[in-house]
């Protein structure tokens, strides 16, 4: 259920000769108003059957400045460092092995809304820490059966530390939550004709769960141990197996796929004793390409979602955003049914494409209010599958290339959401939004000019008028005009912006802080 962002790293690149070639870059930017001061520094390796890649990064970002009347928006600036390596070896002329190791650190990250809103004296995560190791084996085959096979075994793990106290108290509150994940996954493409190729594999990830709380009375320094957002020590593992399949005829070319998931879900909670789940899902997809017209073509697919629940929404207890969250061990998983069906072309001048999108969900895991109850001055909240809702929209999205060197582009977004058991809008539902943007480049140099824009969004589900982030009137429309710039000169990069030109103040639906008002920026990178 729902999308997925795909990230690529940096990526060590092998020798085309017997030279061995080192390389180092940095890089430096700073932002008007103190609001981002970063440095990186890089360096890379290639030779013919080693090449090695990495940096380092530390960054300071200040108070968030907002547009007009808004201005500083004091606490919202945090400290970070991060750093990544990443090596690749050539085995044989089939094989070959990469192995990384990415580190992320932020700390006093405060949260902007709960001390402007909330009443509260310190709110922050200090600290909020992330580690990823993986390897990853590319083996080519020399079979239709097995053409490539791709191995990858990771291990992440996510550590937050949470602080708190109200104004006018003396109890600090302390949260430490750390999820270690394991995961294996064997991805393996056949080509079993010139117009039938799969790729079909086995996935596991294990995840276990630390969760605790100290509570810390900063007059006498007495400290009370007691029970984490979550059950501490719960175990959430899934394995899976699927086989996705393309085939092509003439000017068809279909998609067909089968993913089979199932999960052990294992908590320990003092209240309610041992809980364990084992739902499992057959979910699939299908769809269909036609070439209308050489560069036109129509499109259609429709798939199955599933979504155990997990531990969060199995376990959480304490205050989550603006509720007090008590925990529910019997969830089902939730489902969906999504169809799609679109236009697409591309030829020398123009690029776009146009799709409607529809999803049907049910057995929601939605927040319940529990009547007559409150805690420490918060509504008591319940999750349970209660809930179906349907998801509906439009995205559109068009390039022109008037010259070579110029392109304008444009896209927006409609989606309309409905809870249809409580007759009501679907919460989190974002307003119509688009982009337009003007694009300049030359072999040295590139210039851009963007505009953003959102409607107003005054649908709200009842949660969301519950919500301190957002009106209870809605959240108003905004249009936000963005200059950038960058330049090549020999060994030195610069790159540049100005933001919000008109200084506009504006609130992403749903946020809890405003977003920039006119600044501008400058980096600069210089290559050895």
């Amino acid at each position: 259920m729902g999308g997925v962002v795909r990230v690529v790293t940096q990526e060590p690149i092998f020798s085309l000769d017997n030279k061995r070639t080192w390389r180092a870059k940095l890089l430096s930017k700073y932002m008007t108003g103190d609001m981002e001061k970063t440095g990186r520094g890089e360096i890379s390796y290639s030779g013919k059957k080693f090449a090695i890649a990495g940096g380092v990064t530390i960054r300071n970002f200040g108070d968030l400045i907002g547009g007009d009347t808004t201005g500083k928006q004091s606490s919202s600036g945090y400290g970070e460092w991060a750093m990544n390596l990443k090596a690749k070896f050539r085995i044989n002329e089939k094989m070959a092995l990469t192995i990384a190791q990415q580190q992320l650190s932020q700390r006093n990250v405060p949260v902007f809304y709960r001390i402007a809103l909330e009443n509260f004296a310190v709110n922050e995560f200090d600290k909020q820490q992330r580690q990823l190791q993986f390897f990853r084996l590319d083996v080519k085959g020399n079979r239709s059966l097995i053409d490539v096979i791709k191995i990858i075994g990771s291990r992440q793990q996510n550590r937050e530390v949470r602080k708190s106290r109200k104004v006018g108290s003396v109890i600090l509150r302390e949260e430490e939550d750390q999820v270690t994940t394991f995961g294996l996954t064997a991805d393996v493409l056949s080509v079993f004709a010139k117009d039938w190729q799969a790729n079909s594999g086995i996935e596991f990830y294990s995840d276990g769960v630390e969760s605790g709380r100290i509570d810390i009375n900063q007059q006498t320094g007495a400290q009370n141990k007691i029970r984490g957002l979550y059950a501490d020590d719960a175990r959430y593992q899934n394995a899976s197996l699927f086989s996705l399949h393309q085939l092509q005829h003439g000017r068809w070319v279909a998609d067909v796929g089968l993913r089979f998931n199932a999960f052990s879900i294992r908590l320990q909670d003092t209240a309610s004793g041992n809980i364990r789940l084992t739902p499992s899902a057959l979910v699939w997809n299908a769809g269909l390409s036609f070439e209308l017209h050489k560069h036109h073509y129509l499109y259609a697919s429709y798939s199955t979602g599933y979504r155990a629940p997990n531990v969060d929404d199995l376990s959480s207890l304490g205050v989550v955003d603006f509720r007090y969250e008590v925990p529910t061990f019997w969830l089902r998983p939730e489902h969906s049914g999504s169809l799609e069906l679109g236009y697409k072309m591309k030829s020398k001048k123009w690029k776009g494409d146009v799709t409607f999108f529809s999803m049907r969900l049910k057995d929601l895991i939605t927040r319940i209010k529990v009547d007559g109850e409150v805690v420490n001055g918060y509504a008591v909240y319940r999750k349970e599958n209660s809930e179906r809702a349907l998801v509906q929209g439009i995205e559109a999205a068009l390039t022109w290339y008037p010259l070579s060197c110029i392109n304008l582009n444009g896209s927006i977004t409609y989606t309309h959401g409905n809870n249809q058991t409580k007759n009501e809008p679907l919460r989190r539902i974002p307003p119509t939004n688009g982009r337009f943007m003007l694009n300049l480049q030359k072999e040295d140099w590139s210039a851009s000019a963007e505009w953003l824009w959102a409607a107003k969004q005054n649908r709200l589900a009842k949660g969301d008028k519950e919500d301190i982030r957002i009106n209870p009137l809605g959240t108003p429309g905004w249009q936000v005009l963005n200059l950038y710039w960058s330049w090549h000169f020999r060994a030195f990069d610069l790159t540049g912006g100005l933001q919000n030109l008109f200084n506009r103040d504006y609130r992403t639906h749903g946020s809890g802080i405003n977003g920039v008002g006119r600044s501008g920026w400058l980096s600069v990178g210089f290559s050895l």
